[in-house]
């Protein structure tokens, strides 16, 4: 039996899938390959999110085929010296670091000899907030229960020095196993996996995340994200994955900075998504234009805005809703 060279084949459905205008057509191939496993051979001197690989400092391979777990000193340490490593030759951060790397045991805070530097930028304050978040997205139910011991300490300390702050953080501490069991029973799911602007080995891209979702039945997705930075690399390309995202959760860094970039990022935004709410984070202070200098934003798609809706200034905070990002200083007023 012969075969036309016309017939309408694999890769001519594939073509069309691939020039569909839903962002979910249009990434077919990408699944494909990730689900083909095309990747070549491991990548080496990376630290693995999930075991430790590191000794004194320098990535073992293989290491983390002991199934030996990460401390949290460990693992923040790590992790936290090799992210302020690489930034410190990145052009976007050359300017909040000197000649010399800052590493996680030489951030100068102060010094007699050079007349009151300081390394602690806000670029480091986000490094070092990025590598806790690491840690806590590695949360498992063993972590949890190990917690508790200590949890017990702080509920009775917090009763005897009557502080409801470290009583409540006890409580939370002893409730937490039973709340992620609680949390993750019947059709929740949770997928154990990194999200980032490319599909790196180990991670996915948000158009592959949002495509499992939605083959999974979901018919009414949330995106949150709070990733120091992180958002100024993922949300360019809105466009391609964020049709099906019905609310978008964003807190945007370093806009006291880059207020260029920040304006830039949310005319893009703005293509498929309406702000409907702002709370300016108070562990930053406001800009000279008196916005924040860090913000929280929801997004409503534009799909879902009511006909005849017309944007208006608002004052925040509201007191009914928000709360403050970090107890040691008030909320931050502003208009917008």
């Amino acid at each position: 039996m012969g075969y036309s060279a016309s017939a309408f084949g694999f890769t001519d459905r594939l073509l069309q899938a691939g020039t569909n205008n839903g962002s979910y057509d249009r990434y077919t191939f990408s699944r494909l390959l990730a689900q083909l496993g095309t990747d070549s051979a491991a990548e080496q001197g990376k630290i693995n999110l999930n075991y430790r690989n590191v000794s004194n400092g320098v990535v073992v391979p293989n290491l983390e085929t002991q199934f030996l777990a990460w401390t949290p000193v460990e693992f923040f340490t790590n992790v936290a010296d090799r992210l302020l490593l690489n930034l410190t030759n990145e052009s976007e951060f050359a300017r909040e670091f000197r000649s010399y790397p800052v590493r996680i045991t030489n951030i100068v805070i102060w010094t007699s000899t050079n007349n009151s530097y300081n390394d602690y930028t806000p670029a480091v304050h986000r490094v070092l907030q990025l590598a806790a978040n690491l840690y806590d997205a590695t949360t498992t139910l063993p972590w949890l229960v190990g917690r508790m011991p200590m949890g017990v300490l702080r509920l009775l300390g917090g009763a005897l020095s009557a502080q409801p702050r470290r009583m409540r953080d006890g409580v939370n501490r002893l409730t937490a196993p039973f709340r992620y069991r609680r949390f993750f029973r019947g059709a929740v799911r949770h997928y154990r996996q990194m999200i980032g602007h490319r599909a790196d080995p180990g991670w996915v891209d948000p158009a592959t995340a949002i495509a499992r979702l939605r083959e999974a039945g979901a018919t009414r997705i949330l995106l949150k994200m709070d990733i120091e930075g992180g958002e100024y690399e993922v949300l360019p390309r809105i466009d391609e994955w964020g049709e099906p995202v019905d609310l978008l959760l964003v807190e945007f860094h370093g806009i006291q900075d880059d207020p260029a970039r920040f304006n830039a990022l949310m005319r893009t935004i703005a293509r498929l998504f309406v702000p409907v709410h702002l709370h300016g984070n108070n562990s930053q202070p406001l800009t000279p234009d008196g916005f924040p200098g860090m913000v929280e934003i929801t997004f409503l798609a534009r799909r879902l805005v009511p006909a005849g809706s017309a944007p208006e200034p608002f004052s925040y905070p509201i007191p009914e809703l928000d709360r403050r990002s970090s107890l040691r200083g008030p909320e931050l007023s502003f208009t917008a």
